[in-house]
């Protein structure tokens, strides 16, 4: 959740204890049938939260305060209002501070029980011709470049006096609408590569004192790259509510889906997710988490429907082993299975000497995916891959496969490998541990965004089967002069210069991008990357050499690279399960954590000074001066 507290001026907190000195809290709660307080008297302190949101969401709409957001507070219905803006942020859980943006001008109590307060984001609102002809309405209609700027937030509470804050508890005025698409019958992922998407609503908003209108007749609202889009609500229940175009010019097709009773009654601050399968004859549209609050709505829903069967191809491949299924039909046709029940499973044997962990992905298709090591000795291992919560249609690809919490490990021939979890390490296989898997797969969009352009270790040859990160199982470290170990590293000088990584602290893998700007400045400028940038030095190279490169990056990797502040956050929040596997990689039941990591990422609130850190503790990430040192923990790609 996304949290603010707001604190009065200096005069206003003047005011407070003049007004402190004359009366007790007991003879305002205590005036009998008089409720009115003299106005200008008793200066208001609030606290303030985001309904549906967390920070570690990507910033599309009002995910996070930002300095300098304006926010309205009026304590008369909206007749006036004063104005506040942010000052800081605490990073850790988003909490931040507000000061009236006029000094001296702060909200005053008016009555002692039943103070209504409303206050809303931006405090501008949005222009209303028909009460100020020379502007214009908001025009909502195209989102492709996201909705912060008309992510609208109110929050209305009565409350009674007290001296403590008050809470306000903003809610999004929107609702927001997600589709997602598959391949069904007659339709290959070419054609859904250039497949557009609309939604239908009104096109053109007001949003005056905390009230969001929609104005005129619906209109088709274009949704960001992630077929994202905020509308005002309203139930389209009848109404032509998606369009979904597949094909251009002469060739185009639009495919439309009518909603029907209950599929469609948006709300605001409530989140709606379709589940698109697009045939050569129409849409099959699978609503999930209709309705769920806002910032919970990546969930694919507590349940799939049962009464819908779900084709599962899984094709055959060289190695793939005889495997037994458990809730799937027989074949409709080669490799082509139905599963009409709310989950399957399958089941293999391969044998324990086997390098690598493979398994069955599903690269298309809505479906939660759990693996389980369900029996180990006579020199083999079965696995078992159980799907739940389908929504579409899946395919299943037999291939490598990680998921968090595995091993990572480098073989004799210089090459990584992945080995289960849930597995009995033996000698051999702790003694290759390199680190444990901190995600599997690359996202192109969402929290965890990753653009980069990722390289074979020490080579230009691009990474191409990308299969997930590796957090290291040590942090970096160098002996000094004298032979001390030292693992605690300065990210760069105290110059207040941006050096030129991400400012995210919540979202982005990008730490492989930071890296390479990081190297890039310190090159361009004639600087010594070892000691004016020794964070990143012994997250990369240093890390490499360490110990005559007992802990180098396989062959088959990105190699070592310094952690983006989203990646620091992602292992925060994982901390737990991270750190038991850790420990049961190096046989270290008193293995832990340092008590403070930095990130690649910069702090962009006080001119270049500072860069965002993790604490192990919390887990969150706070600002620190660059010249600090600190424990930093390599990751590499494979």
């Amino acid at each position: 959740m996304i949290q603010t507290k707001l604190y009065p001026s200096r005069l206003c907190l003047l005011m407070a204890a003049i007004a402190g000195l004359c009366t007790s809290c007991s003879d305002i709660t205590d005036s009998g049938g008089n409720t009115s307080l003299p106005n200008g008297r008793y200066p208001m302190t609030f606290s303030a939260a985001v309904d549906g949101l967390t920070v570690s969401r990507a910033a599309t709409g009002k995910d996070t305060w930002t300095v300098n957001d304006e926010i309205a507070i009026s304590v008369d219905g909206g007749t006036s209002n004063e104005k506040y803006k942010i000052t800081s942020i605490y990073s850790t859980d988003g909490t931040g501070t507000l000061s009236p943006s006029t000094t001296g001008e702060c909200c005053y109590w008016q009555q002692n029980k039943g103070q209504q307060i409303l206050a809303w984001y931006p405090a501008v609102g949005a222009p209303d011709p028909s009460a100020n002809p020379s502007t214009s309405y908001v025009d909502i209609s195209n989102q492709q470049n996201g909705f912060s700027d008309f992510d609208y937030l109110t929050a209305n509470v009565t409350t009674n006096f007290t001296t403590d804050a008050v809470s306000l508890s903003f809610k999004h005025q929107m609702a927001k609408v997600k589709c997602t698409l598959a391949a069904g019958e007659g339709i290959n992922d070419t054609d859904l590569q250039s497949a557009e998407v609309k939604i239908s609503g009104y096109t053109q908003v007001t949003f005056t004192k905390g009230t969001l209108s929609g104005i005129g007749d619906n209109g088709w609202i274009t949704p960001g790259s992630d077929k994202e889009a905020l509308v005002v609500p309203q139930d389209m229940a009848g109404k032509q509510f998606i369009k979904v175009t597949v094909g251009t010019g002469n060739t185009a097709r639009d495919y439309y889906y009518t909603p029907g009773e209950n599929n469609a009654a948006l709300e605001s601050g409530k989140a709606y997710t379709y589940a698109i399968t697009v045939t050569k004859t129409g849409l099959e549209v699978t609503v999930t988490g209709n309705g769920a609050s806002w910032g919970s709505e990546s969930s694919l829903g507590d349940s799939s429907p049962s009464e819908i069967a779900y084709q599962v191809t899984i094709p055959q491949v060289e190695g793939m082993p005889i495997f037994t299924k458990t809730n799937l039909s027989s074949k409709a046709k080669d490799d082509i299975y139905t599963v009409s029940d709310a989950s399957f499973s399958i089941s293999y044997t391969v044998p324990t000497d086997d390098k690598g962990m493979t398994g069955f992905t599903p690269p298309r298709g809505l479906c939660n995916v759990e693996r389980k090591l369900s029996s180990e000795g006579n020199g083999t291992n079965t696995y078992t891959f159980t799907y739940t919560n389908i929504h579409s249609d899946i395919l299943l690809t037999y291939g490598p496969y990680a998921q968090m919490g595995d091993f990572y490990c480098r073989a004799a021939d210089g090459t990584g490998y992945v080995v289960p979890g849930d597995a009995t390490l033996t000698d051999t296989q702790k003694a290759a541990c390199l680190g444990i898997v901190l995600k599997a797969g690359k996202d192109d969009s969402g929290n965890w965004k990753d653009e980069g352009n990722y390289t074979l270790k020490g080579t230009d040859t691009k990474l191409t089967d990308f299969h997930g990160y590796v957090l290291a199982l040590y942090d970096a470290a160098a002996s000094d002069g004298d032979g001390s170990l030292v693992q605690s590293f300065g990210w760069g000088p105290n110059e207040g210069i941006y050096i030129g990584t991400d400012q995210s602290w919540g979202a982005l893998f990008c730490g492989y991008i930071n890296t390479q700007i990081i190297k890039e400045y310190a090159e361009r400028n004639e600087k010594d990357l070892a000691t004016t940038f020794a964070a990143t030095y012994y997250a990369t190279d240093g890390y490499e050499a360490y110990e005559n490169g007992k802990y180098a990056s396989p062959s088959n990797s990105s190699g070592w690279f310094f952690p983006s502040a989203g990646q620091c956050w992602y292992w925060g929040q994982n901390k737990e399960s991270l750190l038991a596997a850790m420990k049961k990689a190096s046989g270290n039941d008193k293995y832990d954590w340092g008590e403070t990591y930095w990130s690649s990422s910069e702090n962009s609130y006080n001119g270049g000074y500072s860069a965002w850190f993790m604490r192990s503790r919390t887990g969150g990430m706070e600002s620190l001066s660059k010249y600090n040192p600190i424990c930093v923990r390599p990751l590499l790609a494979f």
